[in-house]
């Protein structure tokens, strides 16, 4: 399956009930990108918007989108046929977003106020929020944000330094966060991406080859717990003391016995 990764900017936020932020403001941007498996499909969604009302100067200063940069643009919905499809495919059963309850808000609202039969709301998808998550597993920081999480992980900022917040941008960013969150995976967006390549196909392999070492690995250690468990009872019932003799499945592999020993003395 797949999951959606996304975020907006808006033309503020309402000082009230945290349930209804998005209170007389609007969208003015959406970003949103596809992943399955970890990667990026390669589908995306950038759009903006003309908002009913004017943004302050303390809102623009943020995300550097203007008035009149907006001022030509479809309003949400207008462009709601693209959102629909996006949102609504069959595939994607999670949406992820960085404090998902101010965005999922502002997107439910703007879908309502288009009389959208979307929302973005469970049992249709998990919603998950990589600050909750990222809260729960860096402990030693004090700052979650997109931004401290990109420092913390080196992940390079700069085009969000010199050309604001951005959807697209920090949905981007927030995927190479994500995935160091939730498994340390890095260095996989990149586009144009193909999941069949031969590099891609060898890694999958060695993967799997890893994996597959790893299992013999462990069951070999299983059978060498159970065998000083064997050796240890017969120990237990024999104060003679220790010797090989008294094990019903004798082995001629000194290797095998040294490592036996060796789980026995642990």
């Amino acid at each position: 399956m797949k999951k959606i990764i996304f975020d907006t900017e808006t033309t503020g936020m309402f000082r009230g009930d945290r349930n209804d932020v998005a209170k007389g403001h609007y969208i003015v941007e959406l970003g949103a990108i596809k992943i399955q498996d970890r990667r990026p499909t390669g589908e995306e969604l950038h759009l903006f918007f003309k908002p009913k009302i004017k943004m302050d100067e303390e809102v623009i200063r943020i995300h550097q989108i203007t008035n009149e940069f907006l001022a030509d643009k479809p309003s949400f919905a207008e462009q709601l046929a693209q959102i629909e499809e996006f949102f609504d495919d069959p595939e994607v059963d999670e949406i992820i977003a960085h404090n998902i309850a101010f965005d999922q808000c502002f997107m439910n609202t703007e879908l309502k106020r288009a009389k959208s039969k979307l929302k973005l709301i469970e049992p249709r998808f998990v919603i998950t929020d990589s600050l909750k998550i990222a809260r729960q597993s860096l402990k030693d920081i004090k700052k979650h944000n997109l931004d401290a999480l990109c420092k913390y992980y080196n992940i390079d900022t700069s085009e969000r330094e010199s050309e604001g917040h951005g959807a697209l941008l920090d949905s981007k960013l927030l995927l190479k966060v994500w995935l160091k969150l939730t498994g340390g995976q890095h260095n996989l967006f990149a586009e144009n991406q193909v999941e069949n390549t031969t590099e891609n196909r060898a890694e999958k392999r060695f993967v799997e080859v890893e994996n597959q070492t790893s299992s013999q690995a462990k069951n070999k250690d299983e059978e060498l717990d159970q065998a000083a468990e064997k050796i240890m009872l017969l120990i237990q019932k024999n104060n003679t003391g220790f010797s090989w003799k008294k094990i019903e499945n004798k082995t001629e592999d000194i290797e095998l016995h040294q490592k036996i020993l060796e789980k026995i003395r642990a």
